[in-house]
């Protein structure tokens, strides 16, 4: 909302920076049409119990005020929240590296937007530290090896997106691997002595299988 109103120029008329003039003339008629735009923008997005608790304002300044006092608590709840999940946030085996990435940037975003002082070392330390040690153990290894000017998020998340490709390569290949042996084993099983003739065929048709 704050966005919206600084786009349209009228951030100042809500914030009480800037008075509306005391003479009557064009300076008072815009300022009048700002405050009303700022007035139906806000009561647009509210909810209705919203609506109803700011019934008695007159301008978009009273709204802003208003608000403001009704969720200055909420957002301190919100703030603690948002913390202990942003350090609290853990990734796990099965589960995406780069999506656990994204959560905690995320995360990291909101708080910043509430006057958090989070630095881009802080939140790579955090996104490092969220990845399960037992499968992440050489990535960590190997990210610590980066020269620590290098350790950006966007080179973090660069790394992790192609862990991840590898990982799921490594895992068909595993599961294709697996597959074959077991081919292997069945023929095996089913050639033995007897007709040499009815052997060959069947080696041909499992050759025909793996293939």
């Amino acid at each position: 909302m704050e966005g919206i109103l600084k786009a349209h120029r009228i951030m100042g008329i809500v914030d009480g920076s800037v008075p509306r003039p005391a003479a009557a003339g064009k300076d008072q008629d815009n300022w009048d049409a700002g405050d009303n735009e700022a007035y139906t923008a806000m009561l647009l997005t509210m909810a209705d119990e919203e609506v109803d608790a700011i019934s008695s304002s007159k301008t978009a300044r009273e709204v802003w005020t208003k608000l403001a006092t009704m969720f200055m608590d909420v957002s301190g709840e919100s703030k603690n929240m948002i913390l202990t999940k942003y350090y609290t946030l853990m990734g796990s085996p099965d589960k995406s590296p780069v999506k656990t990435m994204i959560e905690i940037q995320n995360l990291a975003a909101q708080l910043r937007s509430m006057g958090v002082t989070i630095s881009e070392q802080e939140e790579v330390c955090r996104v490092v530290t969220s990845l399960p040690d037992a499968k992440f153990r050489y990535f960590v290894e190997a990210w610590r090896s980066v020269d620590e000017t290098k350790q950006t998020t966007a080179l973090l998340l660069t790394r992790l997106k192609t862990w991840e490709l590898e990982d799921g390569q490594n895992y068909h290949a595993s599961k294709s691997e697996d597959g074959s042996q077991q081919k292997a084993y069945s023929a095996s099983s089913q050639v033995g002595p007897g007709n040499p003739r009815k052997n060959w065929r069947s080696l041909k048709k499992i050759q025909v299988q793996l293939l």
